[in-house]
């Protein structure tokens, strides 16, 4: 009888993709693309939990025709269990409904805050997408959501208004510090050239005046069926999965299954940073105030002479160690946090790469 004396590797337990659906603007059809998407995904032999962060309209319920028992404000009172807050939704999918306890993400309570991290783990556990619909516009939560989802995933419609908040959203979210690229829906679009034209326009703006990398994984046509299935409290992907439509819905699930996403980006790794960095978020810390000036100097430090560069460094470091060691005998040890602080913008932006853009273009559709 033989035996194995080594030792088994745990296996790596990948978390749930979370992508945060999102929008500059109400009435673009955003919590109708999120609660068809989880279907469709779910159709797809994935688990799939939708997370109805529009703490103001809870638009998930009203398209399911649910009525959630408790808040995750009451959960995160310890006042419900899991299995009261989780709902059942259509097509196999669970929901999380909506609830002013979503706050707690941007104005933590100690004791809530670790209850939502908890809920937050398990769910990336237990599932292999969290899709989370948030509110419309750029407040702090919906802009903390986007900031600690794994993905975003940016819904607009071929109107001007629906473009320019849209575009105004993403700056916004550039400010906060996002740097990853960012997936655009064209959402009502006439036909194949109007969703082209829609995107082309949008993507071009975003990468010539905000920076961002943008990614088109679909569109869908405008189709009255929608408002139909609106009307009846049921997805359309369960009414009239080969209208219009809904042909376009799983085609934009097949092709973002397609995309590779990133294992280390999760809601629960952001929110577990923000609570090591004191409540700030870790991306605004590195980057900082975008000063011009500091760009410039970036930008010397990289293109200019080693040995200009090393002597200019030094002279820094020396003027900057002189200002803490000045400033120290008023409150030390903020002096020292504000200055690492700085140090770590600082260094950030000289290691940073610069960052590629890039105008997508959607296919033709395919039946």
């Amino acid at each position: 009888m033989t035996h194995n004396n080594k030792k088994s590797r745990p296996v790596a337990i990948r978390p749930a993709r979370s992508i945060a659906v999102t929008s500059g603007k109400g009435g673009v059809g955003k919590s109708t693309l999120s609660l068809n998407l989880a279907l469709e995904l779910a159709r797809r032999g994935k688990r799939v939990c939708l997370f109805d962060a529009d703490t103001n309209l809870a638009n998930i319920s009203i398209l399911t025709g649910l009525t959630p028992e408790i808040t995750l404000g009451d959960w995160l009172a310890d006042r419900a269990g899991l299995d009261r807050l989780l709902l059942q939704g259509p097509g196999g999918i669970h929901i999380v409904p909506a609830s002013s306890g979503l706050m707690e993400l941007v104005d933590p309570d100690p004791v809530r805050q670790q209850r939502l991290l908890d809920l937050l783990q398990r769910l990336e556990r237990d599932y292999d997408f969290l899709i989370v619909d948030t509110a419309a516009g750029a407040d702090r939560q919906v802009l903390s959501f986007l900031q600690a989802a794994g993905e975003v995933l940016v819904v607009i419609t071929p109107e001007p208004t629906s473009l320019t908040d849209a575009f105004s959203l993403l700056k916004l979210l550039h400010r906060e510090g996002y740097r990853h690229p960012v997936q655009v829906v064209v959402n009502r679009a006439p036909d194949f050239d109007g969703a082209r034209d829609t995107l082309v326009r949008f993507a071009s703006a975003v990468r010539k005046y905000i920076g961002l990398r943008v990614v088109a994984p679909g569109y869908v046509f405008d189709d009255p069926l929608v408002g139909v299935a609106v009307s009846r409290q049921q997805p359309l992907l369960e009414l009239f999965p080969d209208s219009r439509a809904g042909q376009c819905l799983r085609n934009f699930t097949r092709s973002l299954l397609q995309r590779d996403s990133d294992p280390t980006r999760s809601l629960s790794s952001w929110l577990a940073a923000q609570q090591a960095a004191g409540g700030e978020p870790l991306q605004r810390l590195i980057e900082g105030p975008d000063n011009a000036w500091v760009d410039d100097v970036v930008e010397r430090i990289r293109s200019e002479p080693l040995e200009d560069v090393r002597l200019w460094m030094q002279l820094f470091s020396s003027a900057w160690q002189k200002r803490l060691d000045e400033e120290a005998g008023k409150d030390g040890e903020e002096t020292r946090r504000q200055g690492f602080l700085a140090a770590v913008r600082f260094a950030s932006r000289v290691g940073r790469q610069p960052q590629p853009v890039l105008t997508a273009e959607p296919t033709e559709p395919t039946s």
